[in-house]
């Protein structure tokens, strides 16, 4: 009976160590900070001072990267599809939707729901332990003029700083 039970043990412990380890990503290494950057993003239809929703489709690179246990990692792109409501001053609009991120070793981080905020200065993406903000490019002038006429459908802005993994 112990003979029995003994290779029952040994056959379990084979098959556990036979089976596959799941495919890395940056996710999975930890933590990752990077500074600097741009991101653009259109709005569709554009924002007014008439609160509505719009579509946010936004890109972006995250600037210069480091990432301690994966030193491969020193830049990415990112995306975000999103629906977003806001009005003219601000925030011209808040909302939630999908953000990919295609690091610069091959891998890719994925949230599929993150928030996004823009506002006339500043804006922000974030999703469970991912954390990015910036500040509006875009003139003051130039936002409250799109404002007034025909909408504003572009945003532009600077990355000012991207953590995943810090809390």
């Amino acid at each position: 009976m112990r003979s029995l039970i003994t290779a029952g043990v040994f056959a379990l412990a084979a098959g556990l160590s036979a089976t596959p380890a799941a495919p890395a990503t940056a996710e999975a290494e930890a933590t990752i900070t990077c500074h600097g950057g741009s991101f653009n993003a259109s709005l569709n239809p554009g924002v007014t001072f008439k609160r509505a929703t719009s579509q946010i489709t936004g890109n972006g690179d995250l600037g210069v990267c480091s990432s301690e246990p994966n030193k491969k990692i020193t830049g990415g792109v990112f995306r975000i599809v999103a629906s977003g409501t806001g009005n003219c001053p601000s925030p011209l609009t808040a909302g939630y939707g999908r953000l990919q991120i295609a690091w610069n070793d091959g891998t890719t981080t994925e949230a599929p729901q993150a928030s996004i905020r823009l506002e006339a200065t500043r804006f922000s993406i974030e999703a469970g332990n991912m954390r990015l903000s910036g500040r509006a490019t875009t003139s003051p002038i130039e936002l409250a003029t799109k404002c007034v006429t025909s909408g504003l459908t572009s945003y532009t802005g600077a990355v000012d700083i991207f953590t995943l993994g810090a809390n």
